[in-house]
Order: C-alpha cells, then sequence, then structure tokens
C-alpha cells in the first residue's frame, strides 16, 4: 500500500526518480507474493523510468556542453580582440 501510495505521488510531483523506486518496491513485493504477472508489468515500468532517467540526464549534458562550449568561443574571441 505504500509502495503504491509512493507511485502515485511522485507520478503527480513527475518525479522519475522516485517512480522508479516505488515500482521497484511493487515489483520485488509481488514477485515475492508470487504474483509474477503484475510483477513483471512493474518491473518493465521500472526499466521504461531507469530509461527516461538516463534520457534526460544525457539531454542536460549535452545543453550543459553546448553552453560551455558557446561560452568558451566568446571568450576566445574576447581574448584575442583584447590582444589586438
Amino acid at each position: 500500500d505504500y509502495c503504491h501510495g509512493g507511485l502515485l505521488l511522485a507520478k503527480e510531483v513527475g518525479a522519475l526518480k522516485q517512480q522508479k523506486a516505488a515500482c521497484e518496491c511493487i515489483y520485488e513485493t509481488h514477485k515475492a507474493n508470487g504474483k509474477s504477472a503484475s510483477a513483471l508489468e512493474y518491473h518493465e515500468q521500472m526499466i521504461r523510468l531507469g530509461d527516461s532517467i538516463n534520457n534526460s540526464e544525457n539531454t542536460r549534458k549535452i545543453i550543459q556542453l553546448d553552453m560551455q562550449y558557446a561560452f568558451d568561443k566568446k571568450e576566445a574571441i574576447a581574448k584575442a580582440e583584447q590582444e589586438k
């Protein structure tokens, strides 16, 4: 019940890591209780959430690198002009 409640709250606020943790909790509980079909369902959901988390983090890193590149380029141009 706590895992399901946590999953609902995490979905409401869009917290992917907490959704994944709740799905893992539900998966482990269903697996231990012999509910293979529903355990598999939550395991698959847990995997999808992990992929989403990784994609979000990779996108953030790419944006950060792009911004750093643009900043470094502007700094290099300003330094070159200053040296002239």
